[in-house]
């Protein structure tokens, strides 16, 4: 394992209330059990914990991602006790890089000069044009966060060193009742984006989406329609990118999204406020029984729970699709999607993705354009994927 990612909850409460918020809106309610805030000694006790896990299993890279709830509700100070903390203490055994994810509302010049004085990546949610935004994303009050979201973003775009680091990024939920041109045009030609991606919602078979699975694989469609038509390779759209890898034989490294059975060696683990242990985020929308692992930095290492058996089943998952997915033209490509989309209480992983008719529509048009208007060798790809290009259903 050379590369390992970690999802650190210093903040567990927001300043804000989305809707559609998988941390508070989904029926878990357990951050109420755990500190609103995470402590220096906290995080020692992880500083630790990410060390003797880095030497055991050999990891090279590791990368941080400052998360919540919203990360900026904590002093700066704390900010800037973590950060030393981190590279201090981890730099000696493992290259770490630091990110932060925002809703961009509590953005200043003191959060910029740290952001540069520790080299930390910003991502930024931001759902669309001003009437997109503010449908979902409001805060406790009831109104809507679009001008003071975006009031953060410039403040990122215009800070010479962030953006001549590339280091920023906008994250869209994606909402098939919007139009996909219009909040990509909004987000490259007003918001001078470069780095972009799109989240299908955290649905699942007992969470359906709450449209037509097939209108959101036409919304990623458009998204890529649009990014072609661009023709610049300074935008970065990560889910097209990820596709992309997958198709040129490179691994992708979109854990646990389209395709993940190629990402690598990549895991990704949340570390709560308390030091509780959970995998990626995603995963809270699946079940409380997978979620909460009663691991603890304080009281496991990081290669004993790797190997506890929700590590061991999501890897089955990653590795085996439902018994349609095998019958599938797509399997070699999609891989059964999201394994948290294909989650259900029923059969747990083992189903197709609940976009699955959607994600049909995504790959055979971007499949379709890479015919038409490359210079690609396509007998390697029929190599690799049999049928797809063929046109025929079955994989060998």
């Amino acid at each position: 394992m050379k590369q390992l990612e970690v999802i650190l909850k210093t903040v567990e409460r927001c300043n804000i209330n989305c809707s559609y918020c998988y941390m508070f809106n989904m029926g878990d309610k357990t951050y109420d059990n755990r500190p609103p805030y995470m402590s220096e000694n906290v995080a020692v006790g992880i500083v630790n914990f990410l060390k003797k896990g880095c030497v055991d299993l050999g990891v090279s890279t590791l990368f941080i991602s400052f998360h919540g709830g919203e990360p900026m509700m904590q002093k700066k100070s704390s900010f800037e006790f973590f950060c030393k903390l981190f590279y201090e203490e981890l730099s000696p055994v493992v290259d770490v890089d630091l990110y932060l994810h925002t809703n961009a509302m509590l953005i200043d010049d003191e959060w910029l000069e740290l952001f540069h004085k520790y080299n930390v990546g910003v991502g930024v949610s931001v759902d669309g044009v001003k009437e997109h935004h503010d449908v979902y994303r409001r805060d406790k009050q009831g109104r809507g966060t679009y001008d003071r979201v975006v009031e953060g973003i410039r403040k990122l775009s215009s800070n010479h060193f962030i953006k001549e680091m590339g280091h920023y990024g906008l994250l869209c939920v994606v909402n098939p009742e919007h139009d996909a041109k219009q909040i990509y045009r909004h987000f490259v030609d007003e918001l001078d984006a470069k780095c972009i991606d799109f989240l299908l919602p955290h649905c699942n078979h007992d969470v359906k989406p709450g449209l037509d699975p097939i209108k959101y694989g036409e919304f990623l469609l458009a998204i890529f329609n649009e990014w072609i038509e661009d023709d610049d390779p300074s935008i970065y759209v990560r889910f097209i990118s990820s596709m992309l890898d997958i198709l040129f034989n490179r691994k992708s490294h979109y854990m646990y999204g389209v395709g993940s059975n190629n990402s690598g060696d990549i895991p990704i683990i949340c570390i709560n406020s308390d030091g509780s242990l959970g995998p990626t985020d995603e995963f809270r929308t699946t079940s409380t029984e997978i979620y909460y692992t009663n691991s603890n930095v304080n009281n496991t290492t990081l290669e004993k729970y790797l190997s506890i058996p929700l590590f061991q089943e999501i890897a089955f998952a990653l590795e085996n699709v439902h018994e349609d997915c095998k019958k599938c033209e797509w399997v070699k490509i999609c891989r059964g999607g999201s394994i948290t989309n294909r989650f259900s209480i029923k059969n747990g992983f083992n189903n197709a993705s609940v976009y699955c008719e959607g994600l049909k529509v995504f790959y055979r048009g971007v499949l379709d354009y890479l015919k038409e208007n490359t210079s690609f060798d396509e007998r390697q790809i029929i190599s690799k994927f049999g049928n797809v290009f063929l046109g025929e259903t079955d994989i060998p």
